[in-house]
């Protein structure tokens, strides 16, 4: 019985141990597990945290390189819009440059405006070489007007009154002033400057003078009967430059007067007092909208189309020929339909 008791005991203790033992290695098996994954995770881990790290650089690099690129446009696009406001440099436009232009070695007096604005444009051979639109002229510009003296020297027997203004007349656009004066008058230059044209035109402005002047201006004295000039001579205010008389295009004896800035001729009257022969002001301000209003009226002007009437031509004809009406035909010449109408005459039809 007691040997029994004994093994029973024994078995007890056996199993106990044994239950102990495997419960330990179980512990121990799971234990080495988790180690194993927290190691993997933290490789796992890591290795994204690396990668992770790789893309920010690369984002980094192409963001560097963008804004590198993006920099380098900039640049370059300021430095096309500052090409692009750069002010223009009036230069000589003609068929072929002309020997009388000034070279490099000639150097600019920027305290004198009209070598400011003009530069080295200069040409004995046409009267508009620089082509420079109104539009395109600076916004404004002020001229100096002390020391004007009227082209026109007062004689006995001359009328020195304005005979023609500025404007529109019926069948072209009138650039200048016409001033009345007998043959052989004197004419003088307006201000200081230098004689930049003296030329000839048969079918225009007879024998005319063009001076640049210091101040910013051009002045042109036409239908003279002498010129007393010669080119690139530097003339003073008031100096004789020439005899009045009615050569070229002119139905009597008169001065043609024109004030020319950058090519564009403009009033006279804008400057001149005709009826005191002096200047309103010591300074005059051109701006393109004011000095320049005119332009208006002569694009509307040059849109303007006649047609010279031939033997046997009729008002239907003529209106069916440019596709418009008698009736407007008729208002526009300030005729009836009943007017005969001769060969030669010019009737506008637009």
């Amino acid at each position: 019985m007691i040997m029994r008791l004994q093994r029973i005991i024994l078995i007890t203790i056996i199993f106990l141990a044994t239950t102990l033992v495997t419960t330990q290695g179980a512990t121990s098996s799971a234990a080495r597990k988790s180690t194993v994954t927290s190691v993997s995770k933290s490789k796992k881990h890591s290795t994204k945290k690396h990668k992770s790290k790789k893309r920010s650089k690369k984002k980094k690099h192409n963001v560097n390189k963008k804004t590198s690129s993006e920099a380098t446009k900039k640049d370059e696009n300021v430095n096309v819009n500052k090409q692009s406001q750069t002010p223009p440099v009036y230069e000589v436009v003609t068929e072929e440059k002309s020997e009388d232009t000034f070279g490099e070695d000639i150097d600019i007096d920027f305290d004198v405006p009209s070598e400011e604005l003009y530069g080295f444009s200069w040409t004995s051979e046409f009267l508009n070489p620089y082509k420079i639109k109104i539009n395109d002229l600076p916004d404004s510009t002020w001229i100096d007007c002390r020391g004007f003296v009227f082209p026109v020297v007062k004689s006995a027997a001359a009328n020195n009154h304005v005979t023609s203004n500025f404007g529109a007349r019926r069948r072209r656009y009138h650039y200048g002033t016409d001033i009345g004066l007998k043959v052989g008058d004197s004419v003088v230059s307006s201000f200081a400057g230098t004689v930049r044209i003296v030329e000839y035109e048969a079918r225009g402005y007879g024998h005319y003078i063009v001076i640049r002047h210091n101040n910013g201006l051009e002045t042109l004295y036409a239908h003279l009967s002498k010129p007393l000039v010669r080119v690139n001579q530097e003339v003073t205010a008031g100096q004789l430059i020439g005899l009045g008389g009615s050569t070229g295009r002119s139905t009597g004896p008169h001065l043609h007067f024109e004030f020319r800035f950058l090519g564009n001729a403009f009033n006279t009257g804008k400057i001149i007092d005709y009826s005191t022969e002096r200047c309103f002001a010591d300074s005059y301000c051109i701006t393109k909208s004011e000095t320049f209003r005119h332009k208006a009226d002569v694009e509307r002007f040059n849109q303007m189309k006649y047609h010279r009437v031939r033997h046997g031509e009729t008002l239907s004809y003529i209106a069916k020929r440019y596709g418009t009406t008698v009736k407007r035909i008729c208002r526009l010449n300030h005729i009836s339909r009943t007017t005969v109408i001769r060969p030669g005459r010019s009737i506008r039809y637009r």
